[in-house]
């Protein structure tokens, strides 16, 4: 959800469905220091009216019970919602919606090799997220009646909300 805790002239609702369920695909990269791990982090998600993508540091703490790995995580960093729907006749390029998550979850790995796991995750994020004001003259191509006078009270000032996600993963891991 984009404006879950907070809407402040983020998006038109009227037009864009800030609620949205879709596919996410991830990567990390890290180093293990005995029970911690810590590294990057990227995250991309894909939902009907709007794409969102994470680029996180994230620290890890597993607990080993031979081949099993439970383990919880903290991360936060960079998040951008692009490929926005917004109203015909304005550039979604125009509308430039970006700030930064926090994400906390857990997870378990089970060990199949030394070298490979696979696993599960649960985790949750609150987006916090900022849109500067679209240029006049960016809106000038949507025609006039409501909808244009619309789009104007909501795009054309400075936007923000704090949204959430949850997810729910299946994990490959490689581990050298």
């Amino acid at each position: 959800g984009l404006q879950t805790f907070k809407a402040d002239g983020l998006v038109d609702p009227a037009v864009v469905e800030t609620q949205q369920g879709g596919l996410t695909l991830s990567g990390g990269l890290g180093v293990r220091l005995v029970f911690i791990t810590i590294g990057p982090r990227f995250r991309f998600g894909s939902f009907g009216e709007w794409q969102v993508w994470t680029l996180d540091g994230e620290v890890g703490l597993r607990i080993p019970f031979g081949r099993v790995e439970p383990y919880a995580l903290l991360s936060g960093g960079y998040a951008s919602v692009g490929a926005l729907t917004v109203h015909d006749g304005v550039d979604r390029g125009d509308v430039d919606i970006r700030g930064w998550n926090l994400r906390a979850g857990g997870g378990a790995d089970v060990y199949l090799s030394k070298a490979f796991t696979l696993g599960g995750r649960v985790t949750g994020d609150a987006l916090f997220l900022t849109r500067p004001g679209v240029e006049p003259a960016a809106l000038a191509g949507v025609a006039p009646g409501t909808d244009a006078a619309r789009l104007e009270a909501v795009y054309g000032k400075d936007g923000s909300s704090i949204g959430a996600a949850l997810t729910v993963s299946a994990v490959v891991g490689l581990h050298f």
